[in-house]
């Protein structure tokens, strides 16, 4: 017996299903159903498991257990799709590869650049090396697998399943400013955070959409994300999204007017680093519109070649 068509089945069918199969808000619906669910349960097993146990160790724990909670969601949706991980974003194969390292680079050069910039205008010192021998490695090490962390959890929750779903329905850009604007205002309870430091964090969502919108994947804005955690908290020592943290190797030093200096929010907050990300994006977009048109040549002379390689051919 042959299956109805999309167009003979009934109202309340073509209300979950459309012609590419379950809709695209239901689909949504249900990654958020699973995600909050499964991290409900997993913060109420924590608390029962680890009732007494160190805060940093709970964190860690509970980012661990957000981000298999995320990957076993992804996996759930993209099996109902026909699609695996890696197409959402976050192929295994690629993994801390040469993307990875430089969208690190290019975090430990704009976190520098600014804090220059700063200390230009004299509302940024340096100051002296804090740590010494054991504990330099000590904290480097364990920031930088907490950055990690923090980074694939935020990345692939704001910028993986829900980015791509809902660029197919409203286009790329405006789910990218959708997403990156909800990224902003999750760090609004950071005490010490300012208006300026969660607009900042807005255009940081759209210069790592921008990575994921050229490279194809998620793993160039998971380094520069790292790497900007990592040089704010462990490097340079300032507060990181109005955060202060113990382990610091520099005992720098911030003064000045707050929407200068940045104040309790750290350099996040400042109109440096606006400017700096504004410029950033337009430069990510002059670079993303050179690769497309040099790609698009590239098609024409190969499509032009492959034609008159046939008609040589005859005429000789």
């Amino acid at each position: 017996m042959n299956r109805p068509t999309f167009s003979q089945r009934g109202s309340l069918a073509r209300l979950f299903f459309g012609p590419g199969g379950v809709r695209t808000g239901w689909r949504l619906c249900i990654f958020l159903t699973l995600f909050v669910g499964l991290l409900k349960l997993s913060k109420l097993l924590i608390h029962v498991l680890l009732p007494r146990a160190d805060r940093h160790l709970q964190f860690v724990v509970g980012g661990v257990a957000t981000f298999l909670i995320l990957l076993l969601a992804t996996w759930i949706l993209g099996r109902m799709e026909g699609r695996r991980i890696g197409d959402f974003g976050l192929p295994w194969r690629d993994a801390f590869r040469v993307r990875f390292w430089q969208g690190a680079l290019l975090g430990c050069a704009f976190i520098t650049c600014l804090l220059i910039m700063l200390r230009l205008t004299r509302t940024f010192y340096f100051g002296a090396i804090a740590l010494h021998g054991a504990e330099v490695y000590k904290w480097a090490v364990a920031y930088a697998l907490v950055f990690l962390l923090v980074a694939l959890v935020e990345e692939f929750g704001t910028r993986g399943y829900v980015l791509f779903t809902l660029s197919k329905t409203m286009g790329f850009w405006p789910a990218a400013v959708l997403l990156s604007a909800l990224f902003a205002g999750a760090h609004a309870g950071n005490p010490g955070e300012n208006w300026i430091g969660l607009m900042n964090l807005g255009f940081f969502g759209l210069i790592t959409s921008m990575f994921v919108r050229v490279t194809g994947n998620l793993w160039m804005s998971i380094g520069f994300h790292t790497a900007c955690d990592w040089c704010e908290t462990f490097s340079y020592g300032v507060a990181n999204s109005g955060g202060v943290y113990p382990g610091q190797l520099l005992d720098s030093k911030s003064c000045g007017p707050s929407w200068l200096s940045g104040g309790s929010a750290g350099p996040e907050g400042s109109v440096i680093y606006t400017g700096l990300m504004v410029a950033s994006l337009i430069w990510c977009g002059l670079a993303a519109c050179r690769q497309r048109q040099e790609a698009q040549l590239k098609f024409a002379k190969d499509l032009i070649g492959n034609l008159q390689g046939p008609e040589k051919a005859n005429n000789r």
